[in-house]
């Protein structure tokens, strides 16, 4: 049916019969032209040369004619040839886009079912935790959260530099590791299966957001904090590279850091009537937030200038300049603002900051940094040093806290960052 259609379209008939009726009407004109005033006799010999003249005129007027026809012909034909080589080639690109479609469909259900089944092993890991304390059996989750819980609550005190309290902490999770060691081994070996998994699945990066968030959402806060000082040690040195690809303990509760008891135990002195469980979770998503914004003012194409409102009393801007190589955070408090009334009732991170000293707060912060952009990452993206202590300045009731941090390449705070620092994107 096609090739019918095509073939009228490059042949018509009304014109093809046209082009035969001129030539056989040129023809036949030409020979009553030939054969008008003449004398004809059997005795005559035939007069080849006219008769030849003749013939070559026919020919030349006919065969022009013709052969003007034929190009035509031939070129109609090659745009046909054409038209049908541009639809063959869309109809193979349909088919193998259809085809690329099918065949990834295949390879994510493939991936899918083995996901199902790492998943299963490593919720398993957990399941097989098993603790008695005071004559309670306890099994499970609940019982990786109570061993969990004995380390992060343990009396560390350390005054040394971030840094160095950061080294003392892991030291003091090796032991914890080595004591627990049979259950925490296969726990922290099937995290690591499954997240490497995904990195080396060969799926599209969204689909690969989506298994991490499926990972990233199993872990408790407990959870994140042991996946932390394990990548420090000498036990999760492989893990380091997955738990930055896909930011595992981007929602870690710094506040119960054996690094920042300082800081909890600070709090707990004067918060006496408070509740400080409050106050600590009000800090947490305080210093996450702020984490967040850190990460878009370093991004390639974002504002170069954010404010995190703390409440009435306290504001955060963070910038950095142009070639991401410096980063500033300003703490504003404001001593003189007016808390009372307004229907607003204050914040729990506003009722914690209140509770710290100038120096105190200074410091609070100046830790929260070197976390972020230096233990938080295992120093892979910034090195390893701490944030300098904070500039101080107070003009009025303001109290103004600067703390920078340079860096001689782009800093980063994601491994997106660190791929396009590796392109060479705003470098200098």
């Amino acid at each position: 049916m096609t090739d019918n259609n095509q073939e009228s379209k490059i042949i018509s008939k009304g014109l093809f019969w046209s082009i035969i009726f001129i030539c056989i009407l040129i023809s036949g004109g030409i020979l009553l032209l030939f054969f008008l005033n003449r004398e004809y006799g059997c005795e005559y010999p035939v007069d080849n040369g006219l008769f030849g003249t003749y013939g070559d005129f026919i020919g030349g007027v006919v065969g022009t004619i013709v052969a003007f026809y034929s190009a035509f012909l031939l070129v109609k034909t090659l745009q046909s040839q054409e038209n049908v080589n541009q639809s063959v080639i869309e109809t193979n690109n349909q088919i193998s886009i259809a085809s690329g479609k099918e065949l990834y469909n295949t390879l994510l259900e493939v991936f899918n079912n083995k996901f199902e089944r790492f998943m299963t092993c490593y919720q398993n890991a957990i399941d097989n935790y098993v603790l008695e304390k005071n004559n309670e059996l306890l099994t499970g989750r609940k019982a990786f959260e109570k061993i969990a819980s004995e380390f992060i609550c343990n009396d560390f005190n350390n005054n040394n530099d971030y840094l160095r309290r950061t080294q003392s902490a892991i030291s003091e999770y090796v032991d914890f590791y080595s004591n627990n060691r049979l259950y925490l081994a296969v726990h922290f070996r099937m995290l690591y299966l499954l997240t490497s998994l995904v990195s080396t699945s060969g799926l599209e990066t969204n689909d690969k957001v989506l298994y991490a968030k499926l990972i990233r959402g199993q872990l408790s806060e407990s959870e994140m904090t042991m996946l932390r000082y394990n990548c420090h040690s000498e036990y999760g040195v492989k893990m380091q590279k997955f738990c930055n690809e896909f930011n595992l303990i981007k929602h870690l509760p710094v506040m119960q850091l054996l690094e920042f008891q300082e800081h909890y135990n600070n709090l707990k002195k004067v918060a006496k009537g408070e509740n400080i469980k409050e106050l600590i979770v009000g800090l947490d998503t305080m210093f996450i937030t702020i984490r967040k914004y850190a990460k878009m003012v370093l991004d390639k194409d974002s504002q170069r200038n954010i404010t995190y409102n703390g409440g009435k009393r306290y504001s955060i801007v963070m910038s950095v300049t142009e070639d991401r190589k410096k980063f500033t955070l300003e703490l504003k408090k404001d001593c003189g603002a007016e808390r009372r009334g307004g229907g607003t009732r204050l914040s729990s991170a506003e009722k914690a900051l209140d509770c710290y000293d100038s120096s105190q707060l200074e410091q609070l912060f100046r830790d929260y940094l070197s976390d972020l952009f230096y233990a938080s990452n295992f120093y892979l993206y910034n090195g390893k040093e701490n944030v300098s202590k904070g500039n101080f300045s107070k003009n009025g009731d303001i109290i103004t806290y600067t703390f920078v941090i340079e860096h001689e390449k782009r800093l980063a705070l994601s491994s997106k960052q660190m791929a396009e620092r590796g392109r060479n994107i705003l470098e200098s």
